[in-house]
């Protein structure tokens, strides 16, 4: 996922709109797309895709890698035209301790090579994109995206819209010189009326979603996987009622972990939220909860979370749109007195 996650960051904001349900979109970048799009949603027949069906909830709540930061990131962002942007990326992760628990000596960024990304973006436009009228309204006729790294590491991708809220996405992925560690990708998200449809193949896996919109209030999703090599099956299912604009509900379910979760989020007003999840593994009884709080103003952001299980994030984020976003973080475990900081500068586009 650490391949995938840096290969998005590439993508610029205007081509973001068309791969709104692209698994390469970050939880925040998942979250800014589902604030635009659900305003449309009473009023449009927008279907969201099963990943992002609870992107804004996972947003407040902090879930997945890219809610935290450990260590120093360095992101810079030139544009060379309308089309085309290079991308320089450099990360520092901290030297660990002992497990002492002590914040300092694990944040010494001795002993450590500092880690270097090169990435590339183009966008070609179309001439209906060309003359549009709002940013909204431009949608790439192709993207490419090209990732390396100091340790040899080579990604491309390939996106190519088709229709409003279609596209076929091409992944290519060279950890090394061997051929037989290459990993290969391609996926089909088609819209089909109140559905969304998309299917993911690899040499070793296959992976199908279907969303259906049920109706203004109510989307539900299926997940489909079958591994070929060990022949196992997984399955999930996720769903998001909105009785009020301001008020949603989720249900996630996944067989193959034998667990599901439970959530609510509610908007106090137009820049703070509040969610809440409690989760159950059947299979060994454990059960957690745990509390979100997102609040953003223009130019900056606050999102905390805590979590029965000790787990505790907080990060800060404060943007200059459109040419810097400085990002502080700060979490960890108490129970396991397991504790990591870190912080991220992005100058040149002022956004992931």
């Amino acid at each position: 996922m650490f391949l995938i996650d840096l290969l998005q960051k590439a993508v610029s904001p205007r081509s973001l709109k068309c791969e709104e349900s692209d698994p390469l979109v970050s939880l925040e970048e998942e979250e800014d797309v589902q604030q635009i799009m659900s305003s449309r949603e009473s009023r449009s027949t927008f279907v969201p895709s099963y990943k992002s069906l609870t992107g804004a909830f996972d947003g407040v709540m902090m879930s997945g890698p890219s809610a935290s930061i450990n260590g120093f990131v360095f992101f810079a962002g030139l544009p060379l035209s309308e089309n085309f942007v290079i991308m320089n990326q450099i990360a520092m992760q901290p030297k660990r301790g002992g497990g002492s628990g002590a914040m300092m000596p694990d944040m010494m960024l001795g002993g450590r090579m500092p880690f270097y990304t090169f990435m590339a973006n183009y966008n070609a436009m179309s001439k209906s994109s060309q003359n549009a009228r709002s940013p909204a309204d431009m949608e790439p006729n192709y993207t490419l995206l090209g990732r390396v790294d100091s340790q040899g590491q080579v990604q491309t991708m390939f996106l190519k819209p088709f229709a409003r809220q279609s596209h076929l996405r091409l992944l290519g992925a060279f950890p090394n010189a061997n051929p037989q560690f290459a990993h290969y990708e391609a996926e089909l998200d088609v819209k089909l009326g109140d559905s969304k449809n998309c299917l993911t193949a690899s040499l070793d896996n296959l992976e199908y979603t279907y969303t259906q919109r049920i109706d203004n209030k109510l989307f539900g999703g299926v997940r489909l996987g079958y591994t070929i090599s060990s022949g196992a099956f997984t399955n999930g299912f996720s769903f998001r009622y909105s009785p009020r604009p301001f008020q949603s509900f989720f249900l996630k379910i996944n067989e193959d972990q034998a667990a599901f979760s439970l959530g609510s989020m509610v908007s106090i007003d137009k820049s703070t939220k509040i969610a809440t999840e409690f989760d159950v593994k059947a299979e060994n009884y454990e059960t957690s909860a745990g509390v979100g709080y997102q609040r953003s103003f223009k130019q900056y952001q606050i999102n905390s979370s805590i979590r029965t299980s000790g787990e505790v994030k907080s990060m800060f984020s404060y943007s200059i749109p459109g040419f810097a976003k400085l990002k502080l973080f700060l979490g960890g475990n108490v129970f396991q007195e397991d504790f990591k900081c870190g912080f991220s500068l992005n100058l040149g586009m002022g956004d992931d």
